[in-house]
């Protein structure tokens, strides 16, 4: 079931999402057999890029634009299928069987889920990983077999490999395992603790050693040097910002910002409807753990901890913070409130004055999920990225119209990788000017009137240019308009004739 809505999903999608050029990119060089490009130099980890390589051989897809969209669609969906599994597992370790099933409806039943794993991006792999690195690292810490250890450092290098933020699966196992001799009740034994402190300190050298020196630290993205402190934060006006960061702030008012964006990020993927019951369930499993899973408990705490800090200093030093960053923990609370319905529902049965409503309580996770489906209804069945389909419309008429040495200027990249002519994006947009070939400006309006010092930089651009397209030619509601100028100082330098294709 799962697998017919995401493809419904993939079928529907209007556009890629941005960081997803970057992931066909990469994997269009693994298959041209540039491995260099593709693992020393690429922004991103290679595991998600090689996936949509392999996915599009065995599809024998196109070449173009839409045959390596679909391919890493394909890849996408099938990973965010396959994630079903080891989340229902995760939810069996913690909650129990019966609302593990609830659990993991509940999380298609929220809008982004089911709206990530159908676009290009990497999170349904990571998600795929990282889950299957948590149980098993669950059932290390409730039996204490080495063999559960191995596995889930196993997952923790695979889910590396995705994103580099799989580090927290390692980091997160070292601290529990640190902090088991400081809790009487969650003690392992002597030679089991060191054992596994060996194998939590020798393993991930092993497993991610390698990769980290070749790509010279941790991963390349700017995010991570700013995470880790190894770069200072980015500009106040930079472009990646919700919104520009205004002067002489003070380092309170931003660490009140960045807390309140993390958690209005993470009630975004949860939905905050549901989020009382995520606190009722973890609650109420935390009261009737077991010694042995506390280990567990103390784990997952530490994730969720580490992980909610991180999203606040993400916001802070780089001025975003957005639901999907937060999956991480979302999928964790979302299938804790199906435990929390649950315990909800057996707490109002159990009480003798209740007798008389049994029979509609026990019907609640059905009403549950009908009231989702209602409440989420115009989100879960939007298109993926819904109302920037007008940047396809602007390509093909690139292609129509634009010569193909003629180069184009669309900070978005997306008219750029569905014409398949070179250009200019917001990395190289200072350079624009001096380029003659560069006579065609694509830009929506937001870009045109927004704050930001490439605003003003595309208002430059299109100074006494001629409008030759709009997408669509009438404003309509929930989708972005799309115009195609055609810059003044080089209209009498006409390129030869349109493309042919």
């Amino acid at each position: 079931m799962v697998g017919c809505w995401l493809a419904w999903h993939v079928g529907r999608a209007e556009i890629l999402f941005p960081d997803g050029l970057r992931y066909v990119a990469q994997a269009r060089a693994f298959d041209q057999g540039a491995w260099t490009d593709g693992l020393k130099h690429a922004v991103d980890h290679p595991l998600y890029p090689l996936i949509i390589t392999a996915t599009h051989r065995v599809l024998n897809a196109d070449n173009g634009p839409i045959g390596w969209q679909f391919a890493a669609q394909v890849a996408a969906a099938t990973a965010g299928t396959l994630l079903v599994l080891p989340l229902y597992l995760v939810a069996r370790e913690r909650f129990g069987k019966a609302s593990a099933w609830l659990g993991c409806m509940l999380v298609f039943l929220v809008p982004l889920p089911a709206h990530v794993f159908a676009d290009v991006l990497s999170e349904s792999t990571f998600l795929l990983c990282w889950l299957w690195g948590v149980w098993t690292a669950l059932r290390f810490l409730r039996q204490g077999e080495a063999r559960w250890l191995i596995l889930s450092l196993g997952f923790g290098g695979l889910t590396y490999l995705s994103r580099p933020e799989g580090l927290l699966l390692f980091g997160a196992l070292l601290l529990t395992l640190g902090l088991t001799v400081l809790v009487p009740s969650a003690r392992f034994s002597s030679n089991c603790w060191w054992r596994s402190m060996a194998i939590l300190v020798v393993g991930p050298i092993l497993l991610v050693g390698p990769f980290i020196a070749t790509k010279g630290g941790i991963g390349t993205k700017p995010a991570v040097a700013r995470l880790l402190g190894l770069s200072g934060p980015s500009r106040p006006d930079a472009v990646e910002r919700e919104r520009p960061l205004r002067a002489k702030i003070n380092t309170v008012e931003v660490a009140r910002m960045s807390a309140a964006a993390a958690v209005m990020a993470i009630g975004g993927a949860v939905t905050f409807p549901l989020i009382p019951f995520a606190v009722i369930g973890i609650v109420a499993a935390v009261r009737r753990t077991h010694r042995e899973q506390m280990r567990g408990w103390l784990f997952l705490g530490i994730v969720v901890a580490t992980a909610t800090l991180a999203f606040v200093r993400l916001y802070a030093t780089g001025g975003y913070c957005t639901p999907r960053h937060t999956l991480v923990i979302a999928l964790l609370l979302i299938v804790s409130a199906g435990a929390g319905i649950r315990s909800v529902i057996a707490r109002v049965v159990r009480s003798p004055r209740a007798y008389w409503m049994r029979p509609v309580l026990r019907s609640t996770p059905i009403m549950t999920i009908l009231g989702l489906i209602m409440i989420n209804g115009p989100a879960l069945i939007a298109p993926v990225n819904f109302g920037a389909g007008s940047y396809r419309e602007a390509a093909s008429w690139v292609v129509r119209n634009v010569p193909i040495q003629g180069r184009i200027i669309d900070v978005t990249g997306w008219a750029q990788f569905y014409s398949q002519h070179s250009g200019y994006t917001f990395a190289n947009l200072i350079e624009a000017p001096a380029d003659p070939t560069a006579r065609w400006v694509i830009v929506r309006d937001a870009h045109l009137w927004g704050p930001w010092p490439y605003c003003e930089q595309l208002r430059s651009l299109i100074t006494g240019a001629e409008l030759v397209a709009r997408f669509p030619a009438n404003r309509q509601p929930g989708r972005s308009r799309v115009s195609i100028y055609e810059r003044p100082d080089t209209i009498a330098n006409r390129l030869p004739g349109p493309s042919r294709r």
